[in-house]
């Protein structure tokens, strides 16, 4: 049972993306403009360094530990549907900390201002930054992993898929949190699974979704990676909660990627929301996961 903290943190958030639900495309700018700021940023722990950076015209943040390895490198794709978000260190901080890692968080572009595939651009030109540059500048990485959440765990998987196909050297590893792998939301949990997920629902995901892909087909691969050929890519760990209307988003793809010879740890998470991961310093089951992050980095470090 949620304690009733995070019962209603997640309420509060449900009510903040209302405004979403069934809005047209054209109106997210000014919903998302009209959304509430916090008053104050979460405090950066002490032993956290965060740098702004000029990935090769990408703006992002090199978000590092003290300790971290400058030469093992995981790119990370944040939250928010392709039309909310930013880079964060509170996200961030735990996957350097746990991996002993140094984090490349992107702000790629948004839509509806960006449709796709600019997210993915974003993605391919950080990944392909992180390869040659680190936090103390121009240096050749002896690991690159890549991973996110939610619509960044889709976007990772995109990009690992484009990477593929234009023969660059894949990364190592990659670690999904809540992906949502399916544009379309033709999975089974959408329905099923939403009287029970405290946060999203088709309406404000099919609102998203739309105002990605533009005039692409919600289907397209490198949009929704569930519908892509993915043979050949490197090991995943793939997270999500049981409490999710895109737990499908996540079991399906993993199926699939094992079914194409793909190495995946799959850990579903009993009783938990969409990327618990963030609330970590209330519930345990959030410092769990990034604790096997960490150890499952370690093991293709």
């Amino acid at each position: 049972m949620r304690s009733e903290m995070v019962a209603r943190i997640l309420a509060g958030i449900r009510e903040m993306i209302k405004p979403f639900e069934n809005a047209k495309p054209e109106d997210i700018p000014e919903i998302r403009a009209a959304m509430p700021v916090p008053e104050e940023e979460t405090p950066i722990p002490p032993d956290v360094t965060v740098t702004e950076i000029n990935a090769n015209g990408v703006p992002a943040l090199w978000v590092n530990t003290e300790g971290s390895d400058p030469d093992v490198r995981f790119v990370r794709f944040h939250g928010g549907g392709y039309v909310l978000g930013s880079p964060g260190a509170d996200s961030t901080a735990p996957i350097s900390r746990e991996g002993n890692c140094v984090v490349l968080d992107v702000d790629y572009r948004l839509a509806p201002e960006h449709t796709y595939p600019a997210a993915l651009e974003d993605a391919l030109t950080a990944i392909r930054f992180a390869q040659e540059n680190g936090p103390d500048g121009p240096s050749t990485a002896k690991t690159i992993f890549v991973g996110g959440d939610s619509a960044g765990g889709g976007l990772a998987l995109a990009a690992l898929i484009a990477l593929r196909d234009s023969g660059d050297k894949l990364p190592n590893a990659a670690v999904t949190m809540s992906a949502w792998t399916d544009l379309s939301l033709s999975g089974e949990s959408m329905h099923e699974r939403a009287s029970i997920d405290p946060m999203l629902g088709q309406v404000h995901l099919d609102t998203w979704g739309r105002a990605y892909v533009g005039d692409a087909d919600l289907t397209t691969p490198l949009a929704s990676p569930l519908f892509a050929d993915l043979t050949g890519l490197p090991p995943l760990l793939m997270q999500v909660g049981t409490d999710e209307v895109l737990f499908d988003d996540t079991i399906r793809l993993a199926q699939k990627a094992q079914a194409c010879g793909v190495s995946v740890r799959t850990e579903i998470y009993g009783g938990q929301h969409h990327v618990f991961q963030n609330m970590a310093a209330l519930i345990p089951e959030g410092n769990d996961a990034y604790a096997s992050i960490g150890a499952f980095l370690k093991r293709y470090t």
